[in-house]
């Protein structure tokens, strides 16, 4: 049996591929890569656009050494080849992604209006933009930032301090990278592609420092890619390159002990995975035989290092997983894996079985999770099946992601709410510096990625909203403003408060009153972008927004090592009560993400159909814990739910 180890993510040297010595010879390696995926591309145009980048680089090296134009290459380079895009305006501003952040000390400045005059192309100016960091040198006019509350708090406050502040400046810019997330998906991409440039590059910046100074860089780096871009990467659906980033991180914010330790767990519990392993597959492919099926090939994966450290408890509970490998069945045609998984399931006592969807770029499959036990000695295998055909995508990581055109947004919302929506953020993040990232995080989730729910106004259509919206995100989406004369709701004709969640399906019937009601609405009682861009605005309007609590948040560098790898500190047990029903436990595990899950029990009582579980989960945060609990609540059939800290 093979086991296959967890693919490693190499580090790049700066001089590889000859790059640096002839531009010509490089801009020619680019297009040849470029022209067989896109042979209309403008030549000329990319040609122009690369002359200008190494133009106004031209006095810049990296760390290395090397001349900083390269890095600009490798950053198309991989948009081509490793995030399969090919429109030629979006590999003109990868080319291009620095030149206004990096020139604004220089006497020929780079601007937005100067982009657009050279190449004739408003859009490639927007993106460049878009992509450009906030400092001290750009972000007054940083036409990204023009924002009413900037001008507000700076009516309030003392502006330059929030200027001076890099933990402020750090937050608009991912401010300004998340409306760009909703309004183009791709200029993220780019982002993302200098991302991982930049950390298979990382190790250059021991370059000039003591070793202490250069992992104390290197850690503050990887510790941003862990908490930011990888989130970016996972919900664009590159998976792939979400997972490189974690490696490429937990290279620095691990050490060399660590690692080592992780390795002697892993080869001392190695046999007794192997013989654990060999018994459920011979049994397995004995059933196949007896019914005339062929054998399978069960596909047997190291889990990565830092997944073993995270599962684990940062190493304090291996019992936490039961292996430290992860089993794959791919099945061929004509067999679908509904059967195939049910042939399996019938040989061995099924502890847990789920339906899931899966993605890899823009490709969505179906997968199924099933864990079996053996009744001789009590252990149990988790198995994952997908079809040979996904198999060999995710194996070779070959599939091509269609071009998204500048014009195109995630969701259908207009400017003037994504501006509304933008300053919220701006205001979140002015009252809570970092914490607001989460928060932020899991309002554009909710919204863009998650499925949506139907509710009805009676007599009056059909309304989508995100999951776990409220009554008060329906009273505002319908009004389309903060109205004072609300008075009550009532669904089937019984009365509901106004955090009432709904579940959808619902007709919804709303009463006004002449008077002005006592109905007061807080952000974070809101779900839906709209109801929030309403309430903001309102707030706005009216002076009622709190600057008085502005958090200008200075912060000193932290230390960062291996406490901040894990995305799991807190730990809790859920319990979980209801009614059962068809697809219950698949509605349950959808709600928590890829790795938080560390042990789960589910029982059905087939006599009166209700239903218990018990899930040990892990979160990053209390804000995190509590929505995904409220994404439970949200679970038709949900009854209750109990939570227990794990200290």
């Amino acid at each position: 049996m093979e086991i296959k180890q967890a693919s490693e993510s190499a580090l790049i040297d700066d001089y590889a591929e000859g790059f640096g010595k002839d531009t010509k010879q490089d801009f020619d390696f680019l297009i040849n890569k470029l022209l067989p995926h896109n042979p209309d591309a403008d030549v000329d145009f990319l040609k122009s656009v690369f002359a200008f980048a190494v133009f106004h680089h031209r006095n810049q090296y990296r760390k290395s050494g090397q001349r900083y134009y390269v890095h600009l290459l490798w950053v198309a380079l991989f948009l081509i080849e490793r995030f399969k895009i090919y429109d030629e305006i979006y590999i003109a501003a990868a080319l291009l992604h620095d030149t206004i952040e990096d020139t604004q000390q220089n006497i020929q400045k780079v601007s937005r209006d100067l982009i657009t005059r050279k190449f004739g192309n408003q859009n490639l100016a927007l993106a460049v933009e878009a992509l450009t960091k906030i400092s001290n040198d750009n972000i007054k006019q940083d036409v990204g930032l023009n924002f009413n509350i900037i001008n507000k708090i700076q009516a309030n406050h003392n502006f330059d301090d929030y200027l001076n502040n890099k933990t402020i400046q750090k937050g608009l810019t991912y401010c300004k990278l998340f409306m760009t997330f909703v309004t183009d998906p791709n200029v993220i991409v780019i982002k993302l592609s200098d991302r991982l440039h930049n950390m298979k590059t990382l190790q250059y910046f021991e370059e000039g420092r003591s070793k202490e100074e250069a992992l104390k860089k290197q850690r503050a780096i990887a510790s941003e890619t862990m908490q930011f871009y990888v989130g970016f990467a996972y919900r664009l659906g590159y998976s792939d390159i979400a997972n490189e980033l974690i490696q490429l991180s937990f290279r620095y914010l691990s050490d060399s002990n660590l690692q080592k330790e992780i390795r002697s767990i892993i080869n001392q519990n190695m046999d007794k995975i192997m013989n654990k392993i060999s018994i459920f597959e011979s049994r397995i492919n004995n059933k196949l035989l007896e019914t005339g099926l062929d054998i399978i090939k069960l596909n047997v994966y190291h889990r990565p290092d830092y997944e073993i450290y995270n599962l684990t408890n940062k190493l304090k509970n291996l019992n936490a997983i039961k292996d430290f490998v992860n089993c794959v069945i791919p099945v061929p045609k004509p067999i679908d894996i509904e059967f195939a998984s049910s042939i399996i399931a019938s040989i061995f006592p099924t502890k847990f079985y789920s339906q899931q969807k899966m993605q890899f770029s823009e490709y969505i499959f179906e997968v199924i999770k099933l864990t079996i036990s053996n009744i001789e000695n009590d252990d149990e295998l988790e198995i994952v099946f997908l079809s040979d055909e996904d198999h060999n995508i995710l194996e070779e990581q070959s599939v091509k992601r269609s071009n998204l055109h500048l014009t195109n947004k995630i969701i259908n919302i207009t400017n003037e709410d994504l501006n509304t929506w933008g300053e919220w953020m701006i205001y979140t993040l002015f009252h809570s510096a970092e914490d607001a990232i989460p928060i932020i995080w899991e309002s554009v989730e909710r919204n863009i990625f998650k499925e949506k729910i139907k509710c009805y106004y009676l007599n009056k259509g059909e309304y989508s909203l995100p999951q776990n919206s409220t009554i008060n995100d329906f009273i505002l989406i319908i009004n389309k403003e903060y109205n004072t004369n609300y008075n009550a709701a009532k669904i089937f004709d019984k009365n509901v408060d106004n955090i009432y969640v709904l579940q959808g399906g619902e007709i919804i019937q709303l009463y006004y009153n002449d008077t002005l009601s006592n109905n007061k609405i807080n952000f974070h009682q809101l779900i839906d972008y709209r109801s929030i861009s309403y309430l903001y605005k309102y707030l706005y309007e009216t002076n009622q927004l709190n600057f008085d609590q502005i958090n200008i948040a200075i912060t000193e560098e932290e230390d960062i090592s291996t406490e901040r790898i894990s995305t799991g500190m807190l730990r809790e047990i859920i319990t979980i009560e209801g009614n059962d029903r068809n697809d219950l436990v698949k509605d349950i595990y959808a709600v928590f993400d890829r790795n938080s899950v560390l042990k789960y029990s589910f029982k059905s009582n087939e006599a009166d159909k209700t239903f218990q579980g018990v899930i040990e989960a892990q979160f990053s945060n209390r804000y995190q814990s509590n929505q995904k609990l409220l994404d439970l609540m949200g679970i038709r059939s949900v009854k209750s739910i109990n939570i227990v800290d794990l200290k």
